[in-house]
């Protein structure tokens, strides 16, 4: 019998990539075959939003999944609004010293390089990168290029509406 969405969402799973999906076991990756859909849709329902939006077809898969919808009504403080960073709820800095100078540096310039951190902080290349990660997983920064060309850059891509 073939996969469905009704099956996906009651945990029975069907695996597409053999190798990869033994793979990720292997590294411990999968906690247990066919959680995720279940898993997905009891953290979004605890959340207080609306079931999510299965759209499938033969070899894809999309989740769509509503900010700001608690029991199928539209939340006004949320609707019609990009995701927030954490520019736009906190203040115009970052909180720590170490990561305010790289930000300011990154606005006077087009970017900083790990390298270019490094020197401004004073700080060995494991520490300075655990600084940019972390600006990167705040919304302070983006990621742009990879290896030895990489550079940090301001994460402005949302419009500033």
């Amino acid at each position: 019998m073939g996969q469905t969405l009704e099956r996906m969402k009651e945990g029975y799973s069907q695996i597409r990539n053999e190798a990869l999906a033994y793979a990720f076991s292997y590294m411990n990756l999968i906690e247990h075959w066919g959680s995720g859909i279940p898993r997905i849709i009891g953290k979004v329902k605890a959340a207080g939003l609306r079931e999510p939006e299965f759209i499938g077809g033969e070899v894809d898969l999309r989740i769509n999944i509503y900010r700001g919808q608690i029991d199928g009504t539209v939340d006004p403080n949320n609707a019609d609004k990009l995701p927030l960073n954490r520019r736009e709820t906190a203040d115009k800095l970052p909180a720590n010293e170490q990561e305010q100078k790289i930000y300011k540096y990154v606005l006077e310039n087009t970017g900083i390089t790990t390298a270019q951190a490094m020197k401004l902080l004073g700080i060995k290349q494991r520490r300075t990168r655990e600084i940019l990660g972390k600006m990167v997983e705040s919304g302070w920064l983006r990621k742009e290029g990879a290896s030895r060309s990489t550079i940090y850059v301001n994460n402005n891509n949302l419009s500033e509406s």
